[in-house]
């Protein structure tokens, strides 16, 4: 079971009881000070076959810390295809310890019916890292092997997961070693960082899942942190996923969109005024000679289905934001492309935050790529030259960037 501290001499008892667990080394749970967080009468229950999905992607950590305590944790495989790694999603405070030294040494994660494996590859959010933030405290281990798990959705609107009921499961300190154990409830409140629910859970139970059912599958929608009744995960949002991909060096972090029609022609970002949202969007997007700051992009998954699901790639929802201006995303207004127009119409601006007219399909053909609205059926995203065309750098960039009714040249780009 986990350890609670109370009272004025919470530190001075904690670090007393933490040295004489060391000196014994003992095996505690990672949430060793916060409280035991079972709300009302424990309903939770213990999972009979590991071996079947999600259950199987749900690991329990024994993390060793830089300052030699051995604490115990739970973490969940996350499928982010494209990429060379295991990713196991979980708590920063599983792999980076204030109190301890910083980044734990060595972390071994057990997977059900699985030989453990040490991980030294993790990483915890700066935000943890730099001022222990709650709203933050998420992290990854990378292992060997390939990529697969969960599938997960960051474009949940408060108005969809609100009362939504949601599983949490795990490897809890008060229950026998390497069983599961999971509980269900619905979310009670919903933050912009946070998703609050009474679903029941103890010490140890820190960096398991927060899942779903949409769309007849299951998908994660946070990372369980805390307890408090309610109980709390770290949402999973764009800017999580976003994270996740940069650590994972995936291919579709810092790109460039480059037109495939015009020689070194790129599309342009000029996020300065986008400091809100805007209903009509904001800033400037048209083309630039060459590739620089203003020409880079990460692009996003909104959502991905779980492993053992296989869905059209074409049909994947993305997000495109600026490198050089933070939460400044791609907007694509399509209302008036009805048909086929030579200049292009539509417009093509910015939007602080990503919201519905702000997702993409991208539809590959070999090497290239058309980006396709989400919002509007058949509108890709259109580079309009004219007689004129971009043969040298402009300050402020140059000639329309719009929409198109249907993809031809003029609407295939390659990342770059």
């Amino acid at each position: 079971m986990g350890i609670v501290f109370k009272g004025e001499n919470l530190k001075v008892e904690k670090e007393r009881i933490l040295l004489t667990l060391k000196e014994n080394n003992a095996v505690i749970t990672i949430n060793e000070i916060l409280p035991e967080s079972i709300c009302g009468e424990d309903d939770r229950n213990e999972v009979e076959n590991t071996g079947t999905t999600p259950y199987s992607w749900i690991c329990q950590l024994f993390i060793t810390t830089a300052d030699g305590i051995t604490v115990r944790g739970s973490g969940w495989q996350i499928n982010i295809p494209d990429v060379e790694n295991r990713v196991i999603v979980t708590s920063a405070h599983c792999t980076y310890q204030h109190d301890h030294g910083g980044y734990a040494n060595d972390i071994e994660v057990r997977f059900p019916g699985q030989a453990p494996i040490h991980a030294t590859t993790f990483r915890a959010s700066e935000e943890w890292i730099k001022a222990k933030n709650s709203d933050h405290d998420y992290g990854v281990i990378l292992l060997p092997g390939d990529p697969g798990g969960f599938g997960w959705n960051s474009g949940f609107r408060d108005n969809e997961l609100t009362n939504r009921e949601v599983f949490t499961c795990g490897y809890p300190g008060d229950k026998p070693v390497g069983t599961q154990w999971e509980s269900d409830g619905n979310i009670t409140k919903i933050s912009e960082e946070r998703i609050f629910y009474m679903n029941d859970s103890m010490p140890g139970h820190s960096g398991s899942p927060l899942w779903t059912q949409w769309n007849n599958s299951i998908y994660a929608t946070g990372v369980h942190s805390y307890g408090g009744c309610p109980n709390s995960s770290i949402r999973i949002t764009i800017r999580v996923i976003r994270q996740i991909l940069e650590w994972v060096s995936h291919p579709n972090i810092d790109r460039a969109i480059k037109s495939i029609a015009f020689s070194n022609v790129f599309l342009r970002m000029d996020g300065r005024s986008v400091t809100s949202f805007q209903g009509e969007g904001s800033g400037v997007v048209n083309c630039q000679y060459g590739a620089y700051e203003w020409e880079k992009y990460d692009i996003i998954p909104v959502s991905m289905p779980p492993s053992t699901i296989t869905q059209d790639p074409d049909s994947i929802p993305y997000v495109i934001v600026s490198r050089s201006f933070p939460n400044v995303f791609l907007r694509m207004d399509g209302r008036s492309v009805t048909s086929f127009q030579g200049e292009g119409s539509g417009v093509v601006n910015c939007q602080f935050g990503a919201y519905e007219w702000e997702h993409y399909n991208l539809i590959r053909e070999r090497d290239n790529v058309s980006i396709r609205s989400v919002s509007f059926p058949n509108v890709f995203l259109h580079i309009y030259m004219d007689e004129k065309s971009v043969t040298s750098f402009q300050d402020e960039g140059s000639r329309v960037v719009n929409c198109q009714f249907g993809a031809s040249d003029w609407e295939k780009f390659k990342l770059t």
